[in-house]
């Protein structure tokens, strides 16, 4: 589901609009048509609910999606960006490289 703003949610609740949930059967799972690779069951999508995750993906360049992976490094691969988590990312030089090579993408 789409992340509103606070004057978005605000304006829903003035309206009295109830956003509707995406249903399951309608979501598309992610195809990695260039290399025929399935993505394993340990990469899962990040919590967009937490602020640091809203960032990174405003950073993300269009058509690049982002999975977390427990333990491992940050890297980027046919436009699948792979970080550790979240926690993990708190720390400085973490986040350094990870806005680096964000940056790096945006002058490509």
């Amino acid at each position: 589901m789409t992340n509103l703003t606070y004057s978005q949610q605000q304006l829903l609740n003035t309206l009295q609009i109830t956003p509707l949930a995406l249903n399951d059967a309608f979501q598309q799972p992610v195809l990695l048509a260039e290399t025929g690779d399935v993505i394993a069951n340990t990469h899962q999508k990040p919590d967009l609910n937490l602020p640091l995750a809203q960032d990174i993906a405003c950073a993300l360049p269009e058509g690049v999606n982002w999975f977390i992976q427990s333990g491992a490094e940050l890297s980027l691969e046919q436009q699948h960006l792979i970080t550790a988590d979240l926690t993990t990312l708190r720390q400085a030089e973490q986040k350094k490289a990870l806005w680096a090579l964000l940056s790096s993408l945006d002058e490509d």
